[in-house]
């Protein structure tokens, strides 16, 4: 090609010599090649290896082919998402983009060239008009493309969910898979129900004639805490139970290296991951009320001014006798003893108390998502205050034993 340019266009070497000249013309040359093979414009890239121009006729045609998808996508842009070929191949786009799995073959602005010619990028130009007709404003495209399927129908909002966390796995950013490993599953479904007789032989602490009760939000299926204020005559005994998950997760495990893994379980709109099995998590490591469960629980005896005079922990056995909600204990008198130890706590704590609402978004069926906002009350302190308390009681009781401790502090 450049023997070709120099001998018909007879170009002069100007203030170049004959070899210099070439060499700069054969790097010209050889970067229209490049950008020929990337992009596929005026010249194409035959299979045989070797360049060839494309006609003034193919040209035309694949301009307005980009012309008549330029038009498209406006006229596309000022319609209502609908039920339709046109728009269904719009769609199946916009549903491979948010997977990243490929786009159809189908999908092209013309044969020789696919999908891209000179500055039109028909990938990007689809990926424009979701977020055009979304009025959203993310940096990404995903959000629009997801507005604009769950809008015309094409996905449930639950269907949106299961996709971002099956892209998040994929993407090592997501380490809570929706099930279960099947081993670990299948171990814990045959553990047994708590055998509190048995477990009494074994040494644990009968607490199960306190009245202890649990309270959390009325969804709540996990019960991981209960507290219970006993009034005897030798004054007053706050006890606060744990469940005893150690007793079940051995260290260095199956279940405890899968536990670690997870770290927490997680609260989704329309499901919880746990961080353990079902069968622990939801039951035998939950609170529940009427049946007798393993805890670890804190003995609080106090003072007349609200002290914590001794403290006493416990391997025990408890029966929880009620589930409460947050809501249920704010006009029932029997909690108000609670609720002025608790008072009386908050009073003397140092701290920055910032009230903040938490959002809560909720998925009811396929397609219907609620989000309400829940603000902090009396009970949610109450619990949270003792909680606070009983941790403060653990780390004095740890580090009088010479435990190596962890330090946490909230900013």
């Amino acid at each position: 090609m450049v023997d070709y340019l120099i001998k018909h266009e007879a170009r002069p070497p100007s203030r170049e010599d004959a070899k210099a000249y070439r060499k700069r013309l054969l790097e010209e040359v050889q970067e229209i090649v490049r950008k020929t093979r990337k992009h596929g414009n005026h010249f194409k890239w035959e299979a045989s290896n070797t360049v060839s121009a494309r006609t003034r006729e193919s040209i035309v045609e694949i301009e307005q082919a980009v012309a008549d998808w330029s038009a498209r996508l406006s006229r596309l842009e000022k319609q209502p998402l609908e039920s339709s070929e046109e728009w269904g191949e719009i769609f199946d786009a916009w549903s491979a983009m948010l997977v990243q799995s490929p786009l159809s073959d189908t999908l092209q602005i013309h044969p020789e060239i696919g999908r891209t010619w000179k500055k039109f990028d028909l990938q990007l130009e689809l990926k424009r008009l979701a977020a055009r007709k979304s009025g959203l404003r993310f940096p990404e495209f995903e959000p629009a493309l997801a507005m604009m399927l769950v809008n015309a129908g094409q996905w449930s909002i639950l269907d949106l969910l299961r996709q971002r966390l099956d892209w998040r796995r994929k993407n090592n950013d997501n380490p809570f898979p929706a099930t279960y490993n099947a081993s670990l599953e299948q171990w814990a479904e045959q553990l047994p129900d708590v055998d509190a007789p048995s477990a009494l032989a074994e040494g644990r602490t009968d607490l199960q004639h306190l009245h202890f009760v649990t309270i959390d939000p009325p969804d709540a299926k996990d019960f991981d805490d209960a507290v219970c204020l006993e009034m005897h005559e030798h004054g007053r005994t706050l006890w606060v139970a744990i469940a005893d998950v150690a007793h079940y997760v051995a260290k260095d495990s199956s279940l405890d290296m899968s536990a670690q893994a997870r770290a927490t379980s997680v609260y989704l709109p329309h499901a919880v991951l746990p961080m353990l099995p079902f069968r622990l998590a939801d039951d035998l490591c939950s609170l529940r009320a009427d049946v007798p469960r393993l805890a670890m629980v804190i003995e609080m005896r106090l003072d007349d001014d609200n002290n914590v005079v001794s403290s006493k922990a416990h391997e025990a056995v408890i029966l929880v006798k009620e589930n409460l909600a947050y809501e249920e204990t704010l006009e029932d008198t029997r909690w108000d003893g609670m609720f002025e130890l608790a008072d009386s706590w908050q009073e003397d704590e140092l701290r920055l108390n910032i009230q903040n609402g938490e959002q809560r978004p909720r998925i009811h069926g396929e397609n219907t998502l609620t989000v309400e906002v829940k603000w902090p009350n009396r009970a949610t302190k109450m619990i949270e205050t003792f909680m606070v308390k009983t941790n403060n009681i653990v780390g004095d009781m740890l580090g009088k034993s010479g435990a190596v401790l962890p330090w946490r502090c909230h900013p």
